[in-house]
Parts: C-alpha cells; structure tokens; sequence
C-alpha cells in the first residue's frame, strides 16, 4: 500500500526563470562583478565570470569525488575564489547568489496542486534533490510557494553526501522515513535519476515529462547565440505553458502553440506599438476590436513597464466603418461591396449596405431582378447587372447614400464619445494588412470636417497596401520582411487575435450613450474555450515576463527569434500543429456570415491534388475546400501529398522574387 510521495524539487516543484540552471551565473556576474570588481566590465568579462563560476563547481567535483557523490555551496565558493582575479567575501557572495535563486524560482502549478490533492488525501509528503544549496535555504522556498509544510522531511545530496544519481539517497529516505520500497512513489523530471534509477530499486514512479521544452521553445533557442533575455523568454513560455495544464483538460495540446508563438509575438509587437508610439508623440493608441482586443489586454500589462500612451478600445469593422465612407455612391466608393473571397449575393451585397430586398422591392422588380434567387451567387454579366444597378439607379443610389448619411451621423457621435476630436495625438492600432478600415476613417473624419487625421500602427501590410495619400499616416511591425504573414492573414485573425464578443455592425443611441451593435452569432463553445485560454495564458505571458525585464528596452535579437519561431509555425507546421488548429473556423465575408465559413485546413486528397496544384499556378480556378492554410494541409497530408506541395509552394516563392 502507498504511504508517501516523494518529489524530486527543482524543474519539478519549482522552477527557475531561465531555461537552464546555469544561466543564472551570467546575472550572478552582473552581481559580484558590480561588488568586487576594481574595475569596468563589460559583456566579455561577464562570460567570463559565469564561465568561472561554471569550472568552480567542475572543480570542487573533482575534488571530492572519491569522498562524496555531491558538494555544497562553500565546497564551490572555496574553488571559485582561487579562479577569479579578485578577491570576494565567500559568506557575502554564497548568501548573494542564493538570494538570486530565491528571486528566480517560481512554482510549477501542476505539482503544486497534485501535492495539495495528496496531503488531502492523507499521504506524507517527501522532498529529494540532487544539490548544492542547503536544505534549509531550499526548505523555505518551498514553504514560501505554499508546497512544502514544515513537518515535510527534505533530503539534499550535498548535506548528504549521497545522490539520487547513484541511488543512495532512495535508500536513506526509504531506511530514514521507515518505508518499504512498494509503500514510496516518486516524482520528478529526470530521466535518469528521477524515473531509471527508482525503478531499479523497486520504488514506484511518475515521471513529470511536462516541464521539458515543448518544440516551439526548443526551436526559440535554435540558430539564436546564447543571450540571456533568449533563456528568461523560453523559460517564461514554459512557465505560462505549465501554469495552465489542469485548465486546458483535454485541450492541453494547444498550450504549446499559444505559449510559445502566439503569446510572444503579440507581446513583442505591442512593446513595439508602444516605444513607437511614445517616440513619435502619439498621446492616445486606439486599439480597434475585434484583433484589438487582446492587443489591448496585453498593452495594459506593458504600460506598467514602458512608458506608453494612454490606451483605449475602440469599437469597429468593416461593416461598421464602410458604409458611412460612402458620401457619393459611385463604384470606386463602393469597391469593398464585392471583395474578392466574398459572398456575391444579392442579399448579402445588400446586407453590406445595411438594405434588405424588401427595401428595394420596387427597384430590384424594375431592373428585371425580382425573378432572381437573391441567395444565389451571382458571378459574370449577372453581377455587373447588379453592380451597375445599384451605382446607376437614382432612387437606389439616393437611398444608399441616405442610409451611410444616417450611418456616418451615430459614428460622428460615437468618436465624439471616445474623444476622437478632442485635439489629443491619436492612432488606431489594428494587426493591419491594406489600411481599407482606416482610409474610411480619413473620409468619414473629412466628411466631418475634423482637424484629426487618423494614423496607424499595424503589425504588417500588404504589398499592395494603400498608400499615405489615401489612407494617412501608418507604420508597420514587419515592414514587408515576411510576407507570409500577410498571405496568412486569415490565420493570424482567426487562430492568433479572436476576441470574445463578435464582429461590430454599428451602433446605437441607448441611455449609457453610443453603444455598438454586436452581429448575432451562434455560439461555439469550443472556440470560445479557446479564446478564453488565448486571452488568458497572453496576458499571464505578458505578466511574467514584465517582471524579468525582457521588454523594458528593445531587443532586436529578441524579437527576431520570436518572429523566426511564428514563420517556422506558418510555414512549417507539425502534424500537430496542424491538428489543434485546422477546426478554427476562417470567416471571408465582411458580415461575418458563418454559412460562408472555410475550414482552416484539412488534408488534401489525390483527387485534390491537382486542382490544387492549377489554382497555385494561377489558373482560374476554385482552390479545394478547407486548405486556406495550406502549409497546414500539407502537415496533414500522406507523405507523397506533403512532398508535392512543400515543394510546389517552394518553386512558387521562388519565383515570385524574380517577378515584378
């Protein structure tokens, strides 16, 4: 019968703030550099201190090696002492490094919580490490996390002279704690000591396999030279990561991916909106829902760091915007009303007008359109008929007009509410892609006569973005250095920047004053788990790593390995990648229609393969449903299919940098 659990405590019950235990000696120079040193340092000697620090306990190792299987803290200071160029306190310097692991550990929540069910359950609880620091000082951290009581019996290798390694201490604890070895489970990280070296002697384990870095961190550290503010990244998208395990349930083969892409890199691009924005005097940033809304989230953690603007959210779309664009009903002002992708409806083109057929009964009858299916998808001749009836009838154009007249009206009074006029520096912060929504905004201000001229800040454009004459002011994030963002928009909306409320279709007077009006939608209980835990695990992200100092100031290393970790997702999903998140549903159409929704990807049959294959050599026709992302179809193909299209997507990529 089990009596008692013992737990292996570092990267088990607590963890540090860097990916590897030994990257805390590069601060730790930082620290006795600034005590002792007689003179300048600079990043070289820094290395070279931690490199020091490194060979003191190599030596002190090899000092008692043949008296002890493991050293203390003053066993490795006495080496460290002789190797520096120096002279430092040992007492000073032990209590100054152990004093920066206490404010580098954090609990693992996970082993918390299992060993908080345990004690309940009435199992005695036993902590084994194989370490140098004194069971005292580690005892502490432990109760000061709230895992250890202090009746918890605590076992360290270096007071002990024996290892887990070796398997000695196991037998210690089992003869000490008065155990047989089938009445102890043990649980710890460590292959070798914590799983193998147990299993031998007869003891029971559970191997804790979720602090190992998942594939998005381990890929954050490679190509990337050994930077500090790299090893604090990855170890606090672990840390996000393992801080909600129990909330995800079944879904917890998502937390890689929001962890370890999606949350840095909508942190690094709001630090960026931020410093940009203070630089360039901008007062007030405007996050614009519905990718806004986590943008907006994530900036009210960072202004606690970074000197920023103040921040709000403004409620908006296409749908909501477009329409009171609209001064005088021509096709170029109406251009948006049959975008590429979109439904090509009758009603639905109408439904962008914010019309319905009964509105134009007479008229639709008059130009021979009452016989039609309004639901069908006109295509050809038939939608320039309708086209040119809606910019050539003039009660329709009268009524079209009247309506964005009425529209335009309540947004003027909305923006007036949100301060839009009030003579304050602003700029709309949106993930961007051609600046429509704000070069409507520049109309709709002009049409007001407002002295503010609306300027953004976005995470990418597209390369055919409008220009500053026609949209105003912009700068982007990625300035067109990878494309495939952009390609990729609908993924970056829908999986990367999914709010929780839906697509804004305009606004109403009520007694709280202007308030939008939230299209309404079906509700999908799964996507909205997912939102909720995307939300969430950003701003935990975005939290944790304020505290280490990582956005403080710009680090272009920094972000680069962030932005190179998102294209390798895009561009070179895993299968399981790919899995957790080809369900999320894609909206095309502006009116956020979910009969038009698009599966994110699927795998590509034979049958496919070739229309496939003609709809990327430009060929006019339909590409196969559910393969918008198609680097993601590709990760859930059969092998053969997956060749063929990395390599089609390749030689297509090749040539488009020698096209014009």
């Amino acid at each position: 019968m089990i009596k008692a659990y013992s737990f292996d405590i570092f990267d088990t019950c607590i963890t540090r703030v860097y990916t590897y235990p030994t990257d805390l000696f590069f601060d730790l120079s930082c620290i006795l550099l600034t005590e002792y040193s007689p003179i300048k340092f600079n990043t070289d000697t820094i290395k070279k201190v931690a490199s020091l620090r490194q060979r003191a306990e190599h030596a002190a190792r090899r000092q008692f090696r043949h008296l002890h299987e493991d050293i203390q803290l003053l066993d490795i200071y006495r080496q460290f002492q002789y190797l520096l160029p120096w002279s430092i306190d040992i007492e000073r310097a032990m209590h100054m490094e152990m004093q920066l692991e206490k404010e580098s550990l954090r609990p693992v929540f996970p082993i918390k919580h299992k060993i908080h069910k345990l004690r309940e359950q009435g199992y005695r609880i036993i902590f084994i490490s194989d370490m140098y620091l004194p069971s005292i000082f580690i005892k502490q951290c432990l109760i000061d996390f709230e895992i250890a009581n202090d009746e918890d019996s605590i076992y360290v290798s270096g007071e002990l002279g024996i290892t887990k390694y070796h398997g000695t201490l196991f037998t210690h604890v089992l003869t000490t704690e008065s155990l047989n070895k089938t009445e102890l489970v043990h649980c710890g990280d460590n292959p070798h000591s914590d799983v193998n070296v147990p299993r031998k002697i007869g003891i029971a384990t559970q191997p804790f396999q979720e602090i190992q870095l998942s594939h998005h961190e381990q890929r954050l550290l490679s190509k990337t030279k050994k930077l500090l503010d790299i090893s604090k990244l990855v170890a606090h998208t672990r840390l996000t990561r393992l801080s909600d395990i129990e909330n995800s349930q079944l879904e917890h083969n998502r937390l890689p991916l929001i962890s370890g892409v999606i949350s840095p890199l909508l942190t690094s691009f709001t630090a960026w909106v931020l410093r940009t924005a203070e630089a360039e005097g901008i007062q007030r940033l405007y996050f614009v829902s519905r990718d806004g809304q986590i943008l907006y989230n994530i900036a009210q953690q960072l202004k606690f760091a970074i000197p920023a603007p103040e921040c709000r959210y403004l409620h908006g779309s296409r749908q909501a915007w477009f329409l009171p664009s609209v001064i005088k009903c021509t096709r170029n002002n109406l251009h948006w009303l049959t975008i590429p992708g979109s439904s090509t409806a009758i009603r639905d083109i109408l439904s962008r007008l914010n019309l319905t057929p009964t509105d134009l009964k007479e008229p639709l009858t008059e130009a021979g359109f009452s016989e039609f299916n309004y639901d069908k998808q006109l295509i050809g001749g038939e939608l320039e008929k309708f086209k040119q009836f809606l910019f050539r009838t003039p009660c329709v154009t009268q009524i079209i007009e009247q309506k964005a007249s009425a529209a335009r009206a309540i947004l003027a009074s909305y923006f007036e509410q949100e301060k839009l006029n009030d003579g304050t520096s602003w700029a709309i912060v949106d993930m961007g892609w051609r600046l429509n929504c704000q070069q409507a905004l520049k109309t709709i201000l002009n049409s007001l006569e407002w002295s503010c001229q609306p300027k953004g800040f976005y995470f990418e454009l597209a390369s055919d973005h409008l220009s500053e004459s026609e949209a105003g002011w912009h700068k982007s994030y990625l300035s067109h250095k990878y494309p495939l963002f952009s390609r990729r928009r609908l993924l970056i909306e829908h999986v990367f920047t999914p709010a929780n409320h839906a697509t804004v279709v305009g606004y109403r007077r009520t007694g709280k004053g202007i308030e939008p009006i939230f299209k309404a939608t079906p509700s999908d209980d799964k996507l909205t788990a997912y939102t909720e835990q995307l939300h969430r695990l950003c701003i935990e992200f975005s939290k944790n790593t304020i505290r280490a100092g990582l956005w403080t100031n710009y680090n272009p290393v920094l972000d680069s390995a962030i932005l190179r970790n998102a294209v390798n997702f895009l561009d070179r999903p895993s299968k399981e990648d790919a899995e957790t998140i080809k369900w999320i549903p894609i909206m095309l159409d502006q009116l956020h229609n979910h009969q038009y929704n698009s599966a994110l990807a699927n795998p590509v049959t034979i049958q496919n393969l070739l229309k496939l294959i003609g709809y990327e050599l430009g060929l006019s026709i339909s590409p196969p449903s559910g393969c918008y992302w198609l680097e993601g179809s590709a990760a859930l193909s059969s092998p053969g299919v997956k060749v063929i299209i990395f390599s089609l997507l390749f030689t297509k990529r090749r040539l488009q940098r020698f096209l014009p």
